[in-house]
């Protein structure tokens, strides 16, 4: 992806990381005040994560108060977190929008080029980077772990400073695919003729509001037979579901579709949702059974027989 940083400084203070330098003025009674933000970062439970190592780069958007972009500075993840403070400072605008992503930086997100003349109001995005075809399908990349904070801060008049708080949440989803006794069912055959596609999951986000677009993804995980020889894919990564939509499993036998569902037993939609992890388990003994758990992030339920 293109770097959106070239010849951009952060200077570290004790204690303070400074953006824009303040006020000039030898009376700063008349100057806004400057305004001390603090990224907090959050799981799919709102479980406070800042000083966990989940994060690996940050990047602020700032945008003013007639919603013109301003600047991209990348945030050092040692000041989030540590929580140190990150001074804003522009006296002549009356309130800021300060928009956070992290984990950005790996080849399977695209994010658009932010430049000057742009606003709050201009498309940009955050798009899945296509990785190939399978068949007609084009396939979509497992997307890296992303975190979305978005804030209008007010800039207060008078001297002196305030604190704020801009809270970073998981933007992403996981999935993993048991299917038991399948090669039984399907009359056997080798393990490689074996694959799945899953759909239901969108593609792109906002990148200002962290809004999901329209467009669907598809993912073809990479799927591999244990030793109780159940066909389990990979734990891959995807942005969720959108609104009123269902993931979709499908299997494949070679070139032929010989299974699909989007629908547990008891007549549930598979839904991918931020920051969790849906488990789907296909048992083809006897009359076949479909049960999904909604987990935790990247934690899998007990599937195996023991």
């Amino acid at each position: 992806m293109n770097t959106l940083f070239i010849k951009k400084w952060v200077i570290c203070l004790p204690s303070i990381l400074f953006l824009i330098t303040g006020c000039v003025k030898d009376d700063n009674s008349d100057c806004r005040k400057s305004c001390q933000m603090v990224i907090q970062v959050l799981d799919g439970y709102n479980n406070d994560i800042t000083e966990t190592d989940v994060v690996d780069d940050v990047v602020l958007y700032l945008f003013g108060s007639e919603s013109k972009y301003m600047d991209s500075i990348p945030i050092p993840t040692q000041s989030v977190r540590s929580r140190t403070p990150i001074t804003i400072n522009y006296p002549e605008h009356s309130h800021i929008t300060a928009v956070v992503w992290c984990n950005t930086e790996g080849d399977n997100t695209i994010v658009d080029d932010v430049k000057e003349g742009d606003s709050l109001t201009t498309p940009l995005d955050i798009n899945l980077n296509m990785e190939g075809t399978s068949g007609q399908n084009e396939i979509y990349s497992s997307p890296e772990d992303l975190f979305h904070g978005y804030k209008r801060i007010d800039m207060e008049d008078g001297g002196g400073s305030f604190t704020t708080e801009l809270k970073v949440k998981r933007k992403i989803s996981s999935i993993i695919v048991i299917a038991k006794h399948l090669k039984d069912w399907a009359g056997g055959g080798s393990d490689d003729e074996y694959y799945i596609l899953v759909h239901g999951t969108r593609k792109i986000y906002s990148l200002v509001d962290g809004k999901l677009g329209e467009d669907d993804a598809i993912h073809r995980p990479d799927v591999s037979f244990d030793d109780n020889d159940y066909l389990v894919s990979s734990l891959f990564n995807t942005f969720p579901s959108g609104p009123d939509q269902r993931v979709e499993v499908e299997i494949f036998k070679g070139d032929n579709r010989i299974y699909r569902a989007s629908l547990d037993q008891n007549g549930n939609p598979f839904v991918a949702e931020e920051g969790r992890t849906l488990q789907v388990e296909i048992d083809f003994s006897g009359s076949i059974s479909v049960n999904v758990s909604v987990n935790p992030w990247h934690v899998i339920n007990q599937y195996s027989e023991l």
